[in-house]
């Protein structure tokens, strides 16, 4: 018996081994399992929170955007106190000076890229930039890299001095970098800057170069803008005002609703009047513009006091998030005119004098359905400039029409005799 019993009891304990080995083996996985998940949480929790503290959320208008994370250095420093303090102080100083109002600077914006229309651009000016004791100078902004090749052609046989300034110099947060005309609509983001859209570039360094013109007043440019008669600055001043377009709320509004919530002044007493009695009350055209140095140090400053430095990156991050024809999409024309409303200022530095500084006819041309109809003669025919005084026009650079066909048009034109 105990023979038998014996003999039944060793399956039986073979069976529990096996169970035993089993269980060891569930376990084993099971630890390895758990190990694995830790070490992928792990992983997780790192990435999170390293994304979490270098890329940060941040709403205007109610819209959340965040700011790549490579462009945070800028922001953390734009957020010390101490450096908004010296920037305003900064302003504040620069603001205090009294500059004359009977001479212009000239502020071209441009990039090798772009090389073709800024020379059309250079042809016009020292075809009809006669009289030299109106301007000032022409200041050329410019990528850094490219601002030795522009030296080196600096006098461009103008009758005015001719000063190139890198575009690095204008940004507190070195983020800015500007983009060729022709790109402004098509390239990615990545492809024209570290961070944003060239479009936004273009725009922000066209209010921060008032840390450096020398006159009240001076003049913006683009690439594909062109003077097309002789410039005289009474036909664009008066009294110590400058002209500009009348593109108002009405025609605009998404950009000045936009451009009010990024200011803060969604509800100030001017958005209401544009919104609600008088749309026409809120006016400012698109470049070429006369801009007041004061009031767009005035602008800068409520970006900085509101933001830091790191209102460069908001900005960018909030056209961005938006596009050309969205609600999201603010201008520097619109920024600038809602603070000079806001500041009561705008009537003390501009005034309507029946015409702009741009031509809004069929002279110019701002849409790609335009250009094949186009040809010179709109333009710069005596009898087009008496039907609209405005002393410049603009062949868009988003037509994608090659330079070498505006060229042709414009060369009777723009020819200088040796």
């Amino acid at each position: 018996m105990d023979g038998r019993s014996s003999s039944r009891r060793k399956p039986a304990r073979a069976y529990k081994g096996k169970l035993d080995d089993d269980a060891q083996l569930r376990r084993a996985l099971w630890r390895t399992g758990f190990v694995v998940v830790c070490l992928l949480g792990a992983v997780f929790l790192s990435y999170w929170l390293t994304y979490r503290t270098s890329s940060k959320s941040y709403s205007i208008k109610d819209k959340s955007f965040k700011v790549p994370p490579q462009c945070m250095g800028a922001v953390e420093t734009g957020r010390s106190q101490t450096r908004i303090d010296r920037i305003v102080e900064e302003l504040h100083s620069l603001q205090s000076k009294t500059l004359p109002r009977d001479k212009l600077t000239f502020v071209a914006l441009t990039t090798l890229e772009d090389t073709g229309r800024f020379m059309l651009l250079m042809a016009s000016l020292r075809k009809f930039l006669v009289d030299a004791a109106e301007v000032k100078k022409l200041l050329l902004v410019v990528p850094d890299n490219q601002a030795f090749a522009f030296r080196s052609i600096a006098s461009y046989s103008l009758k005015v001095p001719v000063e190139v300034v890198g575009e690095d110099k204008l940004s507190y947060s070195a983020q800015i970098r500007n983009c060729e005309e022709g790109s402004m609509f098509t390239k990615l983001p990545e492809q024209c800057t570290k961070c944003f859209s060239g479009y936004s570039n273009q725009m922000l360094l066209k209010l921060l170069v008032a840390r450096y013109v020398d006159t009240e007043f001076y003049l913006t440019l683009d690439a594909d803008t062109l003077l097309r008669t002789t410039f005289q600055l009474d036909k664009v001043m008066s009294n110590g005002r400058a002209t500009y377009n009348q593109q108002s709320y009405s025609q605009g509004s998404n950009w000045f609703d936009s451009s009010a919530s990024a200011l803060q002044l969604i509800n100030s007493p001017c958005m209401v009047r544009a919104r609600k009695d008088d749309p026409e009350s809120l006016s400012f055209g698109v470049t070429p513009a006369i801009v007041s140095r004061t009031l767009a140090l005035k602008t800068i400053e409520r970006l900085v006091s509101l933001y830091g430095s790191e209102f460069e990156v908001l900005m960018h991050a909030l056209n961005v998030h938006g596009g050309f024809n969205s609600d999201n999409f603010w201008t520097e024309y619109t920024l600038y005119a809602i603070v000079a409303c806001h500041e009561k200022l705008f009537s003390s530095f501009h005034k309507n004098l029946g015409n702009g500084i741009y031509a809004e006819d069929v002279s110019a041309v701002w849409l790609k359905v335009q250009a094949p109809y186009w040809n010179a003669s709109l333009a710069f025919d005596e009898e087009a400039v008496k039907a609209d005084a405005a002393p410049f026009t603009v062949f868009q650079s988003r037509t994608g029409t090659p330079v070498n066909e505006i060229a042709a048009h414009v060369q009777p034109y723009l020819r200088v005799s040796p």
